[in-house]
């Protein structure tokens, strides 16, 4: 199976089946089931050995809880975690690089994730990483706690866990901090799935599936502070987000901030069912639009925005823009709004609207090729055979003298718009 990258706003697409982009649904569901016992393989997420002379600690055989074996770990040390349920009630502050993992990485069954549990007690802060550690967490439940995964100072690498029933963010990543949260699912998080305040990354967000949240389902804060010489980047795709109480994706502007280095790249993602927009921007450090006296408020959001790609449903807004937007290949549909307050030097194009209109697009930023065709699209959000989006969207676009799209492999005669192409080609 092919990969798909994306580099300074431009995406090269190497596959295009759409199994692939159910990959995070469907693990999601086995999970949550706790089944698939006995299958084996790697999951498809392959991680790397120890380092030479690290110890593989194992609990509960070496050690009975997971804090104990913590605070006798050492640097590149592994903690493997067998099936059982762990009751965890205080805060475990990782200062080293330390792997915490269930059997899943090496047998590849969702049973092993399922079935290893880490309970908190309510409102504890479970691992918060600091010191410049590489940190990773992978093929874990984690419920009942207050931010199970905190990455302060360091890396963080968080890999195919069920992230439940906690009462704050579920994974957030802080000031001096990169990493890649990706395949997790993450249900019921008191306030975001995925929260990202960080001043340095890279972030890559990809394959997770999220539901269910108080707030929003991934929120970034465009803080006025830089631990990088140049851009810091941020990757979100193959991302489902569904049934959040605020925006599916939160993009908080800092009128402080004026260097405007970060890049958002937001492409390949199905979002539905955001009670306010399925991506939004909000003014002056604010997070909650009831707090606003206008829901929807046109801001000098000056970020750089990729929004390409994309299936946005059944939302009360679309996309909710700023000033540096580039909205391309997307399906908007059955929304009660569908695009706002996308203007000056942003460009909307090869987008398909239905059931929604444009409100506080200039003429100016939009293309030739804004549709407004039912995009036909089944239950999963994917397109049935007949639809009109298929073969809609452009390979490759140019803005403002930059190449903004490059897509050099699809089916068909050209990429479909949406987050998933249809394959019956």
């Amino acid at each position: 199976m092919g990969e798909l990258f994306r580099l300074s706003g431009k995406q090269t697409v190497k596959s295009t089946n759409r199994t692939r982009y159910f990959l995070a649904a469907v693990f999601a569901l086995w999970l949550l089931a706790g089944c698939g016992s006995g299958s084996s393989g790697d999951g498809g997420n392959p991680t790397m050995p120890p380092p030479p002379g690290a110890t593989v600690i194992r609990v509960p055989q070496d050690f009975a809880t997971i804090s104990a074996a913590v605070a006798a770990a050492n640097a590149g040390d592994t903690i493997r975690v067998g099936r059982g349920t762990y009751s965890e009630t205080g805060t475990l502050n990782i200062s080293i690089d330390l792997s915490i993992e269930s059997e899943f990485v090496d047998t590849g069954d969702p049973g092993d994730v399922a079935n290893t549990v880490i309970t908190g007690a309510g409102g504890n802060d479970l691992f918060i990483i600091g010191g410049g550690a590489s940190f990773r967490i992978e093929g874990l439940t984690i419920e009942n706690c207050g931010k199970p995964i905190t990455i302060d100072v360091g890396h963080g690498i968080i890999r195919s866990n069920v992230v439940r029933d906690n009462s704050n963010d579920a994974i957030s990543f802080e000031g001096d901090s990169s990493g890649v949260a990706e395949y997790n699912t993450i249900t019921n998080s008191g306030d975001d799935a995925i929260d990202i305040d960080g001043s340095r990354g890279p972030y890559t967000i990809r394959g997770n599936h999220v539901s269910g949240t108080d707030d929003d389902g991934m929120e970034f804060r465009m803080l006025d502070a830089y631990l990088v010489g140049g851009t810091i980047q941020y990757e979100v795709y193959e991302n489902i987000i569904q049934n959040t109480a605020g925006d599916g994706i939160q993009l908080i502007d800092y009128p402080t901030d004026t260097e405007d280095r970060r890049e958002i790249n937001i492409h390949h993602n199905l979002i539905e069912n955001a009670t306010f927009a399925g991506i939004g921007t909000m003014p002056d450090e604010m997070s909650q639009r009831a707090d606003l006296g206008e829901t929807y408020p046109n801001i000098g959001f000056a970020e750089r925005v990729f929004v390409t790609n994309n299936t946005i449903v059944n939302s009360d807004n679309g996309i909710a823009g700023g000033d540096s937007f580039i909205v391309l290949n997307n399906i908007v549909a059955n929304n009660r709004i569908g695009i706002t307050n996308v203007d000056a030097d942003s460009r909307l194009d090869y987008t398909m609207l239905f059931n929604n209109a444009l409100s506080g697009v200039p003429p100016e930023v939009q293309g030739a090729n804004i549709l407004f065709d039912d995009p036909q699209l089944d239950n999963e959000g994917l397109l049935q055979n007949s639809s009109p989006a298929i073969d809609a969207g452009a390979s490759a676009y140019s803005w403002q003298g930059q190449t903004v799209l490059s897509i050099t492999v699809f089916d068909g005669s050209a990429p479909d718009l949406g987050w998933a192409e249809n394959d019956a080609t």
